[in-house]
């Protein structure tokens, strides 16, 4: 407990967790953001304690570089609403077309669809997939599309990472629901929301 509890509460602690010891795995720039990671040390520091302590640091994403401020005042607001829950009062709107861009275009890989539309088609995928992985058959699997020559194991696990995931990161039910270029996406009206309730920045 006494571990976990330094791990929260003690920047120093977790910024050497995060990054090493300064001048031999990491430099300050002038403005005290940690540069130029080096000497083997490969901490990925959003599991190297309470981040709202870490240096801020090349990489950071927006909304990371606005925490990493000892900025415990929209912690602690955040936390407490996180407390019932973050989705809380978020509603999705059928604004039309989910896969639109800001500019009203859409893409040739993802035609227009409507939210009925898109969750119809995430319902069948989800299902498809969940057979795929429950009747997986290592002897039939076809592992064809891997192509990173060092992945040479076979087995459920890298058939999910290296074929599955891949398969849905490219399909057009998960980008219209998740990228936030379709100004109407689910995940474009949450990340609205998101900002909305606690003024705080959110990257792409």
């Amino acid at each position: 407990m006494q571990i976990i509890e330094a791990l929260s509460t003690n920047s120093d602690l977790v910024n050497l967790f995060a990054f090493g010891i300064q001048g031999e795995h990491y430099t300050l720039n002038a403005n005290g953001v940690v540069t130029n990671r080096r000497g083997g040390y490969n901490m990925n520091p959003r599991f190297a304690g309470n981040n709202f302590l870490l240096r801020q640091h090349e990489g950071m994403c927006e909304s990371m570089l606005y925490f990493s401020a000892n900025n415990w005042h929209a912690a602690t607001r955040m936390a407490q609403t996180f407390l019932i829950s973050p989705y809380a009062g978020f509603q999705i709107l059928d604004l039309g077309y989910v896969n639109v861009r800001a500019n009203g275009e859409t893409t040739d890989e993802a035609p227009p669809m409507t939210l009925d539309e898109l969750f119809a088609g995430l319902n069948a995928l989800s299902e498809e997939v969940y057979d795929r992985i429950r009747n997986f058959d290592l002897e039939t699997a076809d592992f064809s599309s891997i192509t990173n020559e060092q992945v040479t194991a076979r087995n459920l696990s890298i058939y999910i990472q290296h074929v599955i995931q891949p398969e849905l990161a490219a399909n057009p039910y998960i980008q219209a629901f998740t990228l936030v270029r379709y100004v109407n996406s689910p995940a474009a009206q949450y990340r609205a929301f998101f900002e909305r309730m606690f003024q705080i920045p959110v990257g792409d």
